[in-house]
């Protein structure tokens, strides 16, 4: 059934017609979800409602944004190109490795970028919330380093320079565009070189169960942390329905007090939303792990008043004057 829906490209590549069919099925259900002026770019706050990754979130308790941020895309262009490089790369490695090494090194890549993009941006840039991960060319990367690998072991030269040169380019490519997640591509390179270093080369009978059981487990915990998003929240509802451009909102925390603060934007987003809880909750939690950010600081004493909360506000406000 599934070579029935690829293209001819895929016709014997399942592992990699799953892939493209998942991150293509993804995108058009967060369209649905969000609305369908979103076709061509989603924003801030509808990705970090669908599961996009960081480090804020994550210490909220949010762990499934590990496994469900490299399936999503901020938009049509992001999608088509990691769509384009799956179509190249996907069917090289699976000719070599199989479908199920394919998909474990999809899957291992897409993670190990998920926690490479958080840490750097949410410990060395500070950017707790204000850039979510997502995207699938940490996984794509991971292709790379795997052909890498790959092309040493079998003895194919040629792949692994052709593969290094990719590499490069995409090095190239990140320090002319700035919004390019250089953490998330090194986090699944190292990924997919680790994956392939380990297992061997062609379909494996002996490790079957073993890989069977990985790939099966990573899959489940994905479709129930989406399913977690669709009809549960993070953690506290879902409320795609009433997205609007969060500028205000991921524009503070990103970028600190000299960033417009209106208030005729930046809470009736927050009372639109019904975020007020959730962020404040998600806040305080950042607070405790980087008490430094006086940004954070400065951003619940804010927004707690909306919740009625004027000892937070005093608090946070006064911790913010401190620290300054």
């Amino acid at each position: 059934m599934i070579d029935n829906l690829a293209p001819r490209v895929l016709a014997n590549s399942p592992g990699t017609t799953i892939c493209f069919i998942a991150i293509i099925f993804c995108y058009l259900v967060g369209v649905f979800l969000a609305g369908f002026d979103s076709l061509l770019s989603f924003s801030s706050y509808s990705t970090d409602q669908l599961g996009s990754a960081s480090l804020g979130r994550l210490l909220a308790g949010e762990y499934g944004r590990v496994f469900t941020a490299q399936w999503l895309h901020g938009g049509f262009l992001h999608l088509a190109m990691n769509g384009y490089c799956l179509l190249i790369l996907g069917p090289l490695i699976e000719r070599f490795y199989g479908r199920r090494k394919l998909l474990l090194i999809v899957l291992v890549s897409g993670i190990f970028s998920t926690v490479f993009s958080m840490i750097w941006y949410g410990y060395f840039k500070n950017y707790w919330y204000g850039h979510g991960s997502i995207g699938f060319s940490g996984a794509v990367s991971g292709l790379i380093g795997a052909g890498i690998i790959c092309g040493g072991k079998s003895g194919n030269m040629r792949m692994r320079s052709e593969l290094i040169k990719w590499m490069i380019y995409m090095v190239l490519f990140s320090l002319i565009a700035s919004f390019v997640d250089n953490a998330g591509h090194l986090g699944g390179f190292v990924g997919g070189m680790l994956v392939a270093k380990i297992i061997k080369l062609g379909p494996s009978k002996k490790h079957f169960r073993f890989i069977n059981t990985l790939v099966l487990s990573i899959s489940f915990f994905t479709i129930a942390a989406f399913t977690q998003t669709l009809f549960v929240g993070w953690p506290y509802g879902f409320s795609l329905k009433k997205d609007v451009q969060s500028k205000s909102i991921m524009g503070f925390i990103k970028y600190g007090p000299e960033y417009p603060f209106k208030e005729s934007s930046q809470f009736e987003l927050i009372n639109r939303c019904g975020e007020i809880e959730k962020t404040v909750f998600v806040c305080k939690k950042a607070f405790r792990a980087n008490p430094h950010n006086t940004n954070i600081a400065r951003y619940i004493s804010a927004i707690a008043p909306l919740e009625n909360n004027q000892k937070d506000a005093q608090f946070y406000g006064w911790l913010a004057d401190q620290m300054e």
